[in-house]
């Protein structure tokens, strides 16, 4: 099979023999990966183009013509990336709470959204109990410094896992703790909880259904594939909106995906997709193998092209049993659904595989390679 840029390849001798493993306490800390993994602030750059609409197909409207679809890899670097998007966002939050010309006004109408309603509360009745409401003692809880002795202060930010990240004042060893999770449709991060032992806060989550749509982050940021830069912001959007609709973050009384929702809807599916890969390969080298009923048993995984080549030759492969060559497959539609796109078999005399270009696009959907005719 001739190589592809970025399709998911296919060793068949490693699928059949992880197919129904679930991911090892090691594997799950290696995916979550540590923190010099998590924040390569120089990932590998992918290819960005204008996305051109085929005739007859105008505005926004989901293309016929086309296979939409993300690549496993991307879901553990929107995990990464989600981290890197947090720590970006705090950088940015301490950098302006120890800036000279601080503005209490402008700072709290900036980052009213990155704060829950149970954080707002609680900051403003931290200011009204011990400073006379004075409004710029609202930030005092989200620094273990006097909030007067601010100006200039460096932070050292850690995220510790589980959404947690500390942060520390440069040569102090107090620090202050965050939840930051993501929250909303498309996943923006939101403070839910709090604790400065410095100064005896700590605020806990109370209503985890209304903590809000998140902060969005103006600036530009990218990382790998995910980023805000044009129409390339929509490829976040659109994982973000599987993920969190797959993790019922809409229904399940509360407005947020935690990082072990994250982790976990990631070792669903690939355990989904190791568990297709089996079955496929069983049913192929099947020895009552039949093209029609193959072909209609797998007709939601299989592009037009790969279906059409069954049912065209129809040889039986249980002759030899010999496995196929290789795969390319790919997670399809808003399901995530595993979709053959690529079959390289000798005995059918197979070899189809797909040279796409990959680009995020914007529209609503992740990649896209355009169907069969």
């Amino acid at each position: 099979m001739k190589s592809s840029l970025l399709p998911i390849l296919l060793c068949l001798a490693a699928f059949c023999a992880s197919c129904s493993k679930q991911m090892t306490e090691e594997e799950m800390l290696n995916f979550r990966s540590d923190i010099s993994t998590a924040y390569d602030f120089n990932p590998p750059p992918i290819e960005q183009r204008q996305y051109d609409l085929p005739p007859g197909v105008k505005g926004r409207h989901v293309n016929p013509y086309t296979y939409s679809f993300v690549l496993d890899s991307d879901l553990k670097q929107f995990y990464q990336a989600g981290i890197d998007l947090r720590m970006k966002v705090l950088d940015n939050f301490y950098s302006q709470i120890s800036g000279a010309n601080f503005n209490n006004s402008d700072f709290s109408n900036q980052y009213r959204p990155l704060l829950a309603p149970n954080v707002r509360a609680e900051i403003r009745k931290y200011a009204k109990t011990n400073h006379d409401g004075d409004d710029l003692y609202m930030w005092q809880p989200f620094t273990p410094l006097p909030i007067v002795s601010k100006i200039y202060v460096r932070y050292q930010i850690t995220y510790e896992g589980d959404d947690w990240f500390s942060i520390t004042p440069m040569g102090d060893d107090t620090g202050v703790r965050l939840r930051v999770v993501l929250a909303g449709k498309n996943m923006m991060p939101v403070i839910t909880e709090l604790k400065n032992p410095a100064f005896d806060v700590n605020i806990a989550i109370t209503d985890s259904k209304g903590v809000g749509k998140g902060y969005t982050l103006k600036q530009e940021w990218e990382y790998g594939v995910f980023n805000n830069k044009g129409y390339n912001n929509t490829y976040w959007n659109y994982v973000a909106n599987i993920v969190y609709n797959t993790c019922n973050g809409h229904k399940a009384d509360k407005g947020f995906i935690t990082e072990a929702e994250l982790l976990a809807f990631a070792d669903r599916i690939e355990r989904k997709r190791a568990q297709f890969l089996q079955d496929f390969c069983a049913d192929l080298t099947a020895p009552n193998y039949t093209a029609p009923t193959f072909v209609q048993k797998y007709s939601g995984n299989l592009t037009t092209a790969i279906s059409s080549a069954l049912i065209e030759t129809n040889k039986p492969t249980a002759a030899n049993e010999t496995l196929p060559s290789g795969l390319q497959v790919v997670l399809y539609g808003k399901e995530l659904r595993p979709l053959v796109v690529g079959l390289s078999d000798e005995t059918l005399g197979i070899d189809i595989h797909k040279n796409f270009d990959v680009h995020r696009n914007n529209l609503w959907y992740g990649i896209s390679i355009n169907k069969d005719k």
